[in-house]
């Protein structure tokens, strides 16, 4: 990959940054959301197929509920609004909206912060075409999401949505 100089650049990373929720749970009333979180999701993927045997990686990384500026900003505010501290705002939040969240509480900038610089480093040289999550565990799978149903034969599975074992060995 050519630099400004005419050097080859010995390795290159891009991370972009999608909601995992919002990417493999779509919530009914955010399709719109979902569907560009998703589309990141594919884009990255295909990047890192075209860029297949070059020193370039690109990954996803879905961070999930984050104290950023704004989350804070708005936490305290409804903390005022309800005459309560932060605290009880947060901890209400996470047991009604995002009760999936094993952390039960808002990430840090700093810890999404601490995933991005080691998918970046050569560390993670061969982590290539990866949705890492740094979510709290609010997205309860290991793997990805699977639909309740499909007509599609289970040889014929989106990588998305893999088939089970069982399923397998049914269409064999």
């Amino acid at each position: 990959m050519p630099d400004g100089g005419g050097d080859s650049v010995r390795r290159a990373e891009v991370t972009q940054a999608a909601r995992p929720a919002a990417a493999l749970q779509i919530p009914v009333e955010m399709i719109h959301y979902g569907m560009t979180k998703t589309a990141q999701l594919a884009i990255s993927r295909g990047l890192a197929e075209t860029t297949a045997g070059t020193a370039v990686t690109v990954n996803a990384v879905l961070p999930g509920p984050t104290a950023s500026e704004g989350v804070n900003e708005f936490v305290s505010g409804l903390a005022r609004t309800k005459r309560v501290d932060r605290g009880s705002v947060e901890r209400q939040f996470f047991s009604e909206a995002r009760p999936t969240s094993i952390i039960q509480r808002f990430a840090t900038p700093e810890e999404i912060a601490a995933l991005v610089a080691f998918v970046c480093s050569p560390l993670a040289s061969a982590i290539n075409g990866a949705a890492l999550r740094v979510d709290g565990g609010v997205v309860r799978s290991i793997a990805w999401a699977r639909a309740a149903k499909r007509a599609v034969r289970p040889a014929a599975c989106r990588p998305l949505v893999p088939p089970t074992i069982a399923e397998c060995k049914l269409s064999s």
